[in-house]
Protein backbone atom coordinates (compact mmCIF):
# COMPACT_ATOMS: atom_id res chain seq x y z
CA UNK A 1 0.00 0.00 0.00
CA UNK A 2 1.48 3.33 -1.17
CA UNK A 3 1.95 6.16 1.41
CA UNK A 4 -1.25 8.70 1.03
CA UNK A 5 -0.09 12.18 0.12
CA UNK A 6 -2.13 15.67 0.45
CA UNK A 7 -1.07 18.60 -2.56
CA UNK A 8 -1.89 22.01 -1.74
CA UNK A 9 -2.38 24.27 -4.84
CA UNK A 10 -2.29 27.66 -4.88
CA UNK A 11 -3.37 29.83 -8.03
CA UNK A 12 -3.05 34.31 -8.66
CA UNK A 13 -4.67 34.71 -11.69
CA UNK A 14 -5.27 38.07 -13.71
CA UNK A 15 -9.15 37.98 -12.98
CA UNK A 16 -11.86 35.82 -11.79
CA UNK A 17 -13.54 34.48 -15.45
CA UNK A 18 -11.50 31.56 -16.47
CA UNK A 19 -12.97 32.23 -19.77
CA UNK A 20 -11.36 35.34 -20.71
CA UNK A 21 -8.63 35.75 -17.55
CA UNK A 22 -5.55 33.63 -16.89
CA UNK A 23 -3.04 31.73 -14.31
CA UNK A 24 -0.18 34.07 -13.43
CA UNK A 25 1.41 32.07 -10.44
CA UNK A 26 1.24 28.57 -9.48
CA UNK A 27 2.58 27.37 -5.91
CA UNK A 28 1.99 23.56 -4.36
CA UNK A 29 2.90 22.42 -1.51
CA UNK A 30 3.66 18.41 -1.27
CA UNK A 31 2.85 16.62 2.12
CA UNK A 32 1.40 13.94 3.88
CA UNK A 33 -1.90 12.93 5.54
CA UNK A 34 -0.69 13.48 8.63
CA UNK A 35 0.37 17.08 7.99
CA UNK A 36 4.19 16.85 7.32
CA UNK A 37 5.91 19.17 4.06
CA UNK A 38 7.71 17.37 1.78
CA UNK A 39 8.63 19.89 -0.52
CA UNK A 40 7.25 23.25 -2.71
CA UNK A 41 6.58 24.28 -6.57
CA UNK A 42 6.31 27.82 -7.28
CA UNK A 43 6.54 29.65 -11.12
CA UNK A 44 5.43 32.74 -12.25
CA UNK A 45 3.22 31.83 -15.65
CA UNK A 46 2.83 33.85 -18.56
CA UNK A 47 -1.00 33.07 -19.76
CA UNK A 48 -0.79 34.60 -23.30
CA UNK A 49 -3.20 37.08 -24.83
CA UNK A 50 -6.05 37.46 -21.70
CA UNK A 51 -7.66 39.94 -19.92
CA UNK A 52 -5.70 41.27 -16.97
CA UNK A 53 -8.34 43.53 -14.88
CA UNK A 54 -7.21 46.26 -12.45
CA UNK A 55 -8.44 44.36 -9.59
CA UNK A 56 -6.06 41.46 -10.14
CA UNK A 57 -3.10 43.58 -10.09
CA UNK A 58 -4.22 45.58 -7.07
CA UNK A 59 -4.58 42.19 -5.12
CA UNK A 60 -1.70 40.15 -6.35
CA UNK A 61 0.64 42.52 -7.46
CA UNK A 62 2.34 41.74 -10.94
CA UNK A 63 2.68 43.55 -13.79
CA UNK A 64 2.80 43.30 -17.92
CA UNK A 65 6.63 42.97 -17.26
CA UNK A 66 6.90 40.05 -14.72
CA UNK A 67 4.17 37.88 -17.11
CA UNK A 68 6.10 38.70 -20.13
CA UNK A 69 9.53 37.57 -18.84
CA UNK A 70 7.70 34.13 -17.13
CA UNK A 71 7.08 30.73 -19.05
CA UNK A 72 4.15 29.61 -20.77
CA UNK A 73 1.79 28.61 -18.52
CA UNK A 74 1.10 25.42 -20.20
CA UNK A 75 5.06 24.71 -19.49
CA UNK A 76 4.93 25.69 -15.95
CA UNK A 77 1.85 23.36 -15.11
CA UNK A 78 3.21 19.78 -17.24
CA UNK A 79 6.46 21.07 -14.91
CA UNK A 80 3.85 20.61 -11.90
CA UNK A 81 2.63 17.26 -13.52
CA UNK A 82 5.51 15.89 -13.48
CA UNK A 83 6.65 16.57 -9.89
CA UNK A 84 2.62 15.25 -9.24
CA UNK A 85 4.02 11.95 -10.98
CA UNK A 86 6.68 11.32 -8.07
CA UNK A 87 4.12 10.81 -5.51
CA UNK A 88 1.78 8.97 -7.91
CA UNK A 89 0.82 5.24 -6.06
CA UNK A 90 2.36 1.82 -7.30
CA UNK A 91 1.14 0.30 -10.46
CA UNK A 92 -2.16 -2.10 -8.98
CA UNK A 93 -2.42 -4.55 -11.87
CA UNK A 94 -4.48 -2.56 -14.70
CA UNK A 95 -4.23 0.87 -13.20
CA UNK A 96 -2.27 3.06 -10.65
CA UNK A 97 -2.72 3.24 -7.22
CA UNK A 98 -4.78 6.85 -6.76
CA UNK A 99 -2.87 7.98 -3.54
CA UNK A 100 -2.23 11.74 -4.23
CA UNK A 101 -5.07 14.10 -2.66
CA UNK A 102 -5.25 17.67 -4.56
CA UNK A 103 -6.47 20.46 -2.06
CA UNK A 104 -7.66 24.04 -2.54
CA UNK A 105 -9.01 26.29 -1.09
CA UNK A 106 -11.94 27.24 -3.07
CA UNK A 107 -11.17 24.48 -5.45
CA UNK A 108 -14.15 24.80 -8.09
CA UNK A 109 -12.84 28.34 -8.82
CA UNK A 110 -8.85 27.36 -8.51
CA UNK A 111 -9.72 24.10 -11.32
CA UNK A 112 -12.09 25.93 -13.51
CA UNK A 113 -8.57 28.20 -14.63
CA UNK A 114 -6.22 25.18 -14.53
CA UNK A 115 -8.86 23.04 -16.37
CA UNK A 116 -8.39 25.15 -19.62
CA UNK A 117 -4.85 24.11 -19.72
CA UNK A 118 -4.65 20.22 -19.14
CA UNK A 119 -7.25 20.23 -21.86
CA UNK A 120 -4.61 22.52 -24.29
CA UNK A 121 -1.88 20.17 -23.23
CA UNK A 122 -3.41 16.87 -22.95
CA UNK A 123 -2.28 16.20 -19.44
CA UNK A 124 -3.83 13.35 -17.89
CA UNK A 125 -6.25 14.23 -15.33
CA UNK A 126 -5.95 11.37 -13.04
CA UNK A 127 -5.06 13.50 -10.11
CA UNK A 128 -8.01 15.45 -10.47
CA UNK A 129 -9.87 12.13 -9.16
CA UNK A 130 -9.51 12.83 -5.56
CA UNK A 131 -9.85 16.74 -4.50
CA UNK A 132 -10.63 18.68 -1.99
CA UNK A 133 -11.63 21.83 -1.14
CA UNK A 134 -10.84 23.83 2.67
CA UNK A 135 -14.05 25.77 1.95
CA UNK A 136 -16.31 22.80 1.90
CA UNK A 137 -14.26 21.07 4.89
CA UNK A 138 -14.31 24.29 7.11
CA UNK A 139 -18.44 24.75 6.51
CA UNK A 140 -18.36 20.90 7.87
CA UNK A 141 -16.67 21.04 10.75
CA UNK A 142 -16.27 24.77 11.73
CA UNK A 143 -20.25 26.00 10.34
CA UNK A 144 -20.64 28.41 13.48
CA UNK A 145 -17.43 30.66 12.47
CA UNK A 146 -17.57 29.67 8.99
CA UNK A 147 -15.48 31.95 6.45
CA UNK A 148 -14.47 31.64 2.79
CA UNK A 149 -11.54 33.84 3.73
CA UNK A 150 -8.23 31.55 4.24
CA UNK A 151 -6.64 34.89 5.89
CA UNK A 152 -10.03 34.28 8.34
CA UNK A 153 -9.65 30.97 8.57
CA UNK A 154 -5.68 31.19 8.96
CA UNK A 155 -6.55 33.60 11.81
CA UNK A 156 -9.00 31.27 13.81
CA UNK A 157 -6.08 28.94 14.05
CA UNK A 158 -3.41 30.98 14.87
CA UNK A 159 -1.75 30.77 11.62
CA UNK A 160 0.41 33.44 10.12
CA UNK A 161 0.83 34.07 6.13
CA UNK A 162 3.09 36.63 5.74
CA UNK A 163 2.38 37.12 1.94
CA UNK A 164 -0.94 36.89 1.22
CA UNK A 165 -2.03 36.33 -1.97
CA UNK A 166 1.62 35.33 -3.36
CA UNK A 167 0.36 31.06 -4.32
CA UNK A 168 3.14 29.52 -2.84
CA UNK A 169 2.58 31.14 0.97
CA UNK A 170 -1.56 30.64 0.21
CA UNK A 171 -0.95 26.81 -1.12
CA UNK A 172 1.07 26.30 2.49
CA UNK A 173 -1.46 27.96 4.30
CA UNK A 174 -4.16 26.14 2.88
CA UNK A 175 -2.18 22.99 3.55
CA UNK A 176 -1.62 24.07 7.34
CA UNK A 177 -5.64 25.35 7.67
CA UNK A 178 -6.48 21.85 6.47
CA UNK A 179 -4.36 19.89 9.08
CA UNK A 180 -5.83 22.24 11.80
CA UNK A 181 -9.38 21.15 10.18
CA UNK A 182 -8.20 17.60 9.93
CA UNK A 183 -7.42 17.68 13.75
CA UNK A 184 -10.78 18.56 14.83
CA UNK A 185 -12.91 16.68 12.75
CA UNK A 186 -13.42 12.87 13.32
CA UNK A 187 -13.21 10.58 10.21
CA UNK A 188 -16.40 9.66 8.91
CA UNK A 189 -17.27 13.40 8.56
CA UNK A 190 -14.25 13.90 6.23
CA UNK A 191 -14.84 10.65 4.15
CA UNK A 192 -18.01 11.89 3.51
CA UNK A 193 -16.63 15.28 2.16
CA UNK A 194 -14.14 13.21 0.21
CA UNK A 195 -16.47 11.31 -1.49
CA UNK A 196 -18.52 14.52 -2.32
CA UNK A 197 -15.65 16.66 -4.10
CA UNK A 198 -14.54 13.45 -5.81
CA UNK A 199 -18.46 13.03 -7.26
CA UNK A 200 -18.37 16.77 -7.80
CA UNK A 201 -14.99 17.43 -9.81
CA UNK A 202 -16.09 13.86 -11.89
CA UNK A 203 -18.64 16.12 -13.44
CA UNK A 204 -16.74 19.23 -13.43
CA UNK A 205 -14.41 17.21 -15.97
CA UNK A 206 -16.85 15.93 -17.85
CA UNK A 207 -17.91 17.21 -21.26
CA UNK A 208 -20.93 19.20 -19.78
CA UNK A 209 -19.71 22.84 -18.40
CA UNK A 210 -19.73 22.86 -14.45
CA UNK A 211 -20.42 26.36 -12.88
CA UNK A 212 -17.90 27.92 -11.19
CA UNK A 213 -18.83 29.92 -8.38
CA UNK A 214 -16.29 33.29 -6.81
CA UNK A 215 -15.10 32.97 -3.59
CA UNK A 216 -11.87 35.30 -2.88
Amino acid sequence: MSKDYIVAIDLETTGIDPSISGICEIGAVFGTADGEVLDFFREDCNPGEVVFTDEARRINGFTDERLRRARPVEHVVADLQKQLEVYRGSYQGTKYENNVTLLFHNAIFDCGFLQPVYRRTNLDMFFFRRVLCTVSIAFAVIRPHMTRKLAKLAELFELTNTAEHSALNDALTTFKVYSKLMQIEQQDAITRIVNTETNKFDRMFAPTPYPIPVCV
